[in-house]
């Protein structure tokens, strides 16, 4: 069932409550639209293994605050296809280098498997 999609889920686009460290709020909603909970979960999950891949031991933890633990297959299709729409953006700017990045992006998140973060 679609649902609102946030899509920006990026550190300096939430706010923490500073007593709970805890999400209460999001900022930045350009990009959010109707979409599966699922592209939500995948794209914090890419995050994770692109930037912090010392927490991927940790995401446990977002597949349990998510309720559940979807496949690999569907996770990590999810995160090939943020990445080629990350990619079509660039190339709609006309931008080469930001073009170039998520080219390396994909084809760096085509690589990753479920056990290693990279």
């Amino acid at each position: 069932m679609a649902r609102l999609s946030f899509t920006a889920i990026l550190v300096p686009n939430l706010l923490v409550a500073p007593a709970e460290w805890a999400a209460c709020g999001c900022l930045d909603w350009e990009w959010a639209h109707m979409g599966e909970p699922l592209e939500d979960l995948a794209w914090t999950e890419w995050m994770i293994r692109t930037y912090h891949p010392e927490l991927v031991g940790q995401l446990s933890a977002l597949f349990s605050g998510y309720g559940a633990k979807p496949a690999w297959k569907e996770r990590h299709a999810a995160m090939i296809d943020k990445c080629r729409q990350g990619l079509e953006y660039a190339r709609g700017r006309g931008d080469a280098s930001l073009t170039a990045l998520w080219q390396k992006r994909l084809a760096a998140t085509m690589q990753y498997d479920e056990c290693t973060p990279d």
